[in-house]
């Protein structure tokens, strides 16, 4: 009989063990941004980006978007972005400025928190005609980076 005992307090005492350290990861995912397919307010010099960031990202110290007319950009201090004007909430939209009429450009929001930077999928749209504004077209969604978590 105390074997059975044992038996039952070693399973008890395992499967807490087990629920502590799920609980542990759960509070710990990575933080992840995700880009709006949908870029709107698209004129012929600005657009509006709008971005999900999931996760844990509470030390958040800097969010926004770079952009370029380049696919696959590479991202130096030179690259012009437009920094988000908050850092409160989940989500939050970036005005592109500067940008040349009639022409195509890629875009990637980024945050960072606890000091690293972590970056969203690009997404692409064209600027309107000097003087008009573009109705925002849906682009199929590019999804990466997809882990068990």
């Amino acid at each position: 009989m105390r074997k059975y005992i044992w038996t039952f307090v070693v399973a008890v005492s395992s499967l807490a063990a087990c629920n502590d350290n799920d609980e542990e990861l759960s509070e710990q995912k990575p933080v992840e941004v995700r880009t709006s397919a949908a870029v709107t307010g698209i004129t012929d010099h600005s657009a509006v980006v709008s971005t999900l960031i999931t996760g844990s990202g509470e030390n958040l110290t800097q969010r926004g978007v770079y952009y370029a007319p380049e696919q696959g950009f590479a991202i130096a201090e030179s690259t012009p972005h437009a920094e988000a004007a908050s850092l409160a909430g989940p989500s939050f939209t970036a005005t592109l400025t500067g940008l040349e009429a009639n022409t195509l450009y890629y875009a990637r929001a980024y945050v960072i928190s606890d000091g690293k930077t972590v970056f969203g999928n690009e997404v692409s749209f064209t600027s309107a005609e000097p003087g008009t504004t573009a109705v925002p077209v849906l682009g199929e969604p590019q999804i990466s980076d997809v882990n068990p978590t």
